[in-house]
């Protein structure tokens, strides 16, 4: 591993009630095909903070120092929340309204489902769509990084001790194969523009032996990832402030018609783009949410959306 540490990138914002600060910087060898960064960030709040946190194609682990995280389900409208402390948040294809108290301190870690499916060591199909407690995972090595973390005198540190375990777990696990490395691959560089039978005969597998080994090793099968892909290319589009026509930014992100894109808007996100545009947070913070206790479409108080 390299000597040299990336620099840190800092936002921050103020509003009415309150404050939040982030801390993030890539792989010390960049992001790549496993690790896209890691992430710091503290937020201070007068009243309950409420988020909408998007799918975004990476698995995201998150350590939380002080009170947990309440994370909702939009399929069990009215269910209490899961309390999410060290977790893990697997890919899903539904976003998931989140609550926390006055206070929230955490660290996290966004993985490729690459990078994820070492990491863990358990085929990740078994995770997709929900949140799961890391020790139940991968056992005590979860309560060593807590102890750690909590003990470390600035974030900074954190970031470099959190690296530390992500990059020494994936070091001994075995890589995935090159074909489904290169299947993945090629998904990410189309932005989710390719279809599975096109993947399937440059491999020389069959369609359903692709769709086997992208559930083993990414969760989803790809013409799922792929909606998810062309989702969040829209979505970057839109947290850059780019294009307002949807008809423009359907057929830019490969969508067959504006129709098509609407209703993956509304599948992956809870909401449409003008209500989403409506409720996005300066600085890269994220998007306002609804209440998360109902999963509807008003807007709430702050949000980090990472």
């Amino acid at each position: 591993m390299s000597l040299h540490t990336p620099s840190v990138d800092f936002a921050e914002h103020t509003h009415a009630g309150g404050a939040w600060r982030m801390w993030s910087r890539p792989p010390v060898d960049g992001p790549g095909p496993l690790v896209r960064n890691y992430c710091a960030f503290t937020e201070r709040s007068a009243t309950v903070t409420r988020r909408r946190e998007l799918p975004s194609g990476l698995v995201h682990l998150i350590v939380t120092l002080g009170t947990p995280l309440a994370i909702f389900d939009p399929r069990t409208p009215g269910a209490p929340p899961k309390q999410g402390r060290v977790f893990v948040a697997a890919l899903d294809e539904r976003h998931a309204p989140t609550e926390s108290a006055r206070a929230l301190d955490c660290v996290e870690v966004k993985l490729t489902p690459l990078g994820a499916r070492r990491l863990l060591g358990v085929p990740m199909h078994l995770v997709t769509n929900q949140v799961v407690e890391l020790d139940d995972l991968i056992g005590g090595d979860a309560h060593r990084l807590v102890d750690r973390l909590r003990h470390a005198s600035d974030w900074e540190t954190r970031l470099t001790l959190v690296e530390t375990f992500v990059q020494r777990r994936i070091a001994l696990a075995p890589p995935a194969s090159g074909g489904i490395a290169w299947a993945w691959g090629e998904l990410m560089r189309r932005r989710g523009r390719l279809e599975t039978g096109s993947l399937a005969r440059e491999l020389g597998w069959s369609r359903k032996h692709l769709i086997a080994q992208f559930r083993e090793h990414v969760g989803l099968p790809p013409k799922v990832f792929a909606r998810l892909l062309r989702f969040n290319h829209a979505i970057e589009h839109v947290r850059a402030g780019g294009m307002r026509d949807w008809v423009d930014l359907a057929a830019l992100c490969g969508y067959y018609d504006q129709a098509h894109f609407i209703n993956d808007f509304r599948d992956f996100s809870g909401t449409t783009p003008s209500d989403l545009v409506r409720h996005l947070i300066p600085n890269g913070g994220g998007v306002y949410a609804p209440d998360a206790a109902d999963g509807g479409e008003s807007g709430g108080a702050g949000s980090r959306g990472r």
